[in-house]
């Protein structure tokens, strides 16, 4: 049980960081227009 929610945590966590990356990216975007 244990080691099946640190998974979920870890994907979330991923999920979360790939989140943060595409918003960086808009950013980015927006700042060259």
């Amino acid at each position: 049980m244990l080691q099946e929610q640190e998974q979920e945590q870890e994907q979330e966590q991923e999920q979360e960081q790939e989140q943060e990356q595409e918003q960086e990216q808009e950013q980015e975007q927006e700042q060259e227009q």
